[in-house]
């Protein structure tokens, strides 16, 4: 694999509200990574503090080409994750998605091939698996300590008040089960699964 841990350098596509408010400012507290690239579609938008500590800024397709991007992390809109999970993994780079990691399950099977194929790591960003009550409830699972469970009951809320968001619109790949109810589904598989 192409890939030297310890000096991971991150390239970023978007620069969504995710990625301003979460991604971008963790950079500088994990020693291993760097963010060398943002990609971006709007660089207007892209404050001058900002720009001081990336190397570069670029469009989309110029970061995945950029040899000095070790993977990228897609934090665009939903029904763009597929065309560019595809792009930069064919790159040889490897990725983080934010969820969904596509918007059909033909586009998930041809994402997932293809990284297998190039034998380089995707990963799709739900960051709950992280968390360690999510590893306790499969340990209290797998040493039968709760029975044998038969039902996975789970409900998501937050106010989405504005009807204009990008998260309501079909076209861009949102909804309620393809920008949030993925959350539900994949937490259901991961706790059950061995």
């Amino acid at each position: 694999m192409n890939i030297r841990w310890g000096s991971i350098r991150w390239g970023i596509l978007g620069y969504g509200a995710h990625a301003r408010s979460s991604v971008i400012p963790a950079f500088s507290e994990v020693p291993s990574a760097s963010l060398c690239a943002l990609g971006t579609s709007s660089p207007e938008k892209i404050p001058d503090s900002l720009r001081q500590d990336v190397q570069q800024l670029v469009d989309y397709q110029a970061l995945i080409s950029s040899p000095d991007v070790d993977a990228v992390y897609i934090a665009l809109p939903n029904h763009l994750h597929h065309q560019w999970c595809m792009r930069s993994l064919e790159a040889g780079k490897h990725v983080l998605c934010e969820k969904p990691l596509a918007c059909s399950y033909e586009e998930v099977r041809e994402i997932l091939d293809t990284a297998t194929k190039t034998e380089l790591l995707l990963a799709e960003g739900f960051m709950y698996r992280f968390h360690p009550q999510h590893k306790r409830v499969r340990e209290l699972i797998e040493a039968g300590e709760i029975g044998s469970p038969n039902l996975f009951e789970a409900q998501l809320h937050y106010d989405l008040s504005d009807t204009n968001n990008i998260r309501l619109r079909e076209e861009t790949g949102g909804g309620s089960l393809l920008d949030v109810g993925c959350y539900l589904v994949d937490s259901c598989q991961f706790i059950f699964s061995k």
